[in-house]
């Protein structure tokens, strides 16, 4: 549509912290089939305990760190 709303920002910023955690990029085409497009391959690691987040961080992170402010 063109218009840019206080929703474009938040959906943008939430991208923008999963590429900054996991390493990837929002759509990589050099990925298997099924992780290519980084929202759609995060959101079986999203649920609302948090133990399977830990799963999809970048391993050059440190893990404990990146939990503890996530």
């Amino acid at each position: 549509m063109g218009r840019l709303m206080s929703k474009n920002n938040v959906w943008s910023y939430g991208v923008f912290f999963y590429e900054l955690v996991t390493g990837r990029r929002p759509v990589d085409r050099n990925r298997l089939r099924g992780e290519q497009n980084l929202l759609e391959w995060i959101r079986p690691y999203l649920a609302p305990d948090g133990k399977k987040f830990q799963l999809i961080l970048d391993p050059r992170l440190d893990k404990k760190q990146i939990v503890k402010s996530a």
